[in-house]
């Protein structure tokens, strides 16, 4: 059975969790894990790059369990934030500790859905919340994951501005195809 991981890179219990709750409540298999990463207590990465050799990172932290799911799932699904056309400042530092799995390749060819949030409407000159989709397809790209997804959501500023939003559900629906059509394969 395939074990998908929806990481939100929030810290609020806000739209991303919404949206991951959503998800998880519409696949069909019950290997699904939501996993906050405001629940875990995570160093910045010191940029010692000992990791590249012996594939570990010498700070014990929640991170330390936090790989070990993330190379033993199948799928992650990418929640954040957009926040000045990026990713959440907890989903970058998430990604930069993710560097043991860099030379290792133990996520390589894991699928990746990528989904960003923000309070901009489409069609915004600047269109931040897409750039913070592409952040996150840049970092998957870079550490050889597969993209099968990536996804906007916009008009979301105030607190249930998620849960009126007419693209949530669409979006939720195509997300939660994608994966069963992965696991299907």
């Amino acid at each position: 059975m395939m074990k998908t991981i929806i990481v939100v890179a929030s810290a609020r219990n806000g739209s991303s969790k919404y949206v991951a709750e959503k998800i998880k409540g519409e696949l069909a298999y019950e290997n699904v894990e939501i996993i906050q990463l405001s629940d875990y207590k995570i160093e910045y990465c010191t940029g010692c790059l000992e990791c590249d050799e012996t594939h570990e990172c010498y700070i014990e932290d929640g991170m330390t369990k936090l790989l070990e799911k993330v190379k033993a799932s199948d799928t992650l699904v990418f929640i954040t934030p957009a926040r000045y056309s990026l990713l959440s400042g907890d989903g970058k530092v998430f990604i930069d500790r993710l560097n043991p799995t860099a030379v290792s390749g133990d996520i390589e060819n894991k699928k990746f859905i990528a989904v960003a949030i923000g309070q901009t409407q489409k069609g915004d000159e600047l269109d931040s919340v897409k750039l913070a989709v592409k952040s996150l397809v840049n970092f998957a790209e870079n550490a050889g994951l597969s993209v099968i997804g990536e996804y906007a959501i916009y008009n979301c500023y105030g607190k249930d501005d998620i849960k009126q939003n007419e693209d949530v559900g669409r979006v939720c629906e195509e997300i939660v195809s994608i994966i069963q059509n992965v696991e299907n394969d």
